[in-house]
């Protein structure tokens, strides 16, 4: 993902997972949107008043309650959204940045949780929908001629890794993480 925005070519990364790994390979925050949050940002759940994280992770690993300063009786949380709570309004406002993809990866997914799995079906109708998965999943249509959908089976990093091969750029990712 690192390398797609280095090359131009990343227009948005959507993604349940919490462990905010996206930008910790530094892409930027502006093209990640973490639809289930992340536990890299912290924040009241009341007044929404964000506190510095360093400070929440150091309470936690003292076995402390880190409280809002302004509203005093509430604990802060990271920005991880629990089952019931409302997704993030970035979420919402991303899909209409899938209708400017001409190529979107899906990776690893079940795609049975809404709205999440809905996403698929936000792109234009020339958008080549890649799926990289251990099953088929959702409503492709990966067996019609001419069709736009793609299945790759296999596990989501070798997959990549392949991907990376196939376009010449190993060196170059390599070099992101100075593996050489």
């Amino acid at each position: 993902m690192k390398l797609l925005e280095q090359k131009g070519l990343l227009n948005i990364i959507i993604t349940q997972n919490i462990d905010g790994l996206e930008l910790e390979a530094g892409i930027n925050q502006d093209k990640v949107v973490g639809a289930h949050g992340n536990l890299k940002e912290a924040h009241c759940p009341k007044c929404n008043k964000d506190v510095d994280i360093k400070v929440m992770d150091k309470h936690i690993q003292e076995g402390k309650v880190f409280f809002c300063s302004h509203c005093k009786d509430v604990p802060c949380k990271y920005k991880v959204v629990f089952y019931g709570e409302q997704l993030p309004k970035q979420f919402f406002n991303s899909i209409d940045k899938l209708k400017d993809s001409d190529l979107v990866f899906i990776m690893g997914t079940s795609l049975r949780v809404k709205p999440f799995s809905e996403l698929p079906y936000y792109v234009d109708k020339t958008c080549v929908r890649a799926l990289i998965n251990k099953e088929e999943v959702g409503i492709f249509k990966f067996d019609e001629i001419n069709s736009r959908d793609v299945f790759i089976e296999s596990f989501t990093d070798d997959a990549v890794n392949k991907i990376v091969e196939y376009c010449g750029w190993k060196v170059t990712l390599f070099s992101l993480f100075n593996y050489y």
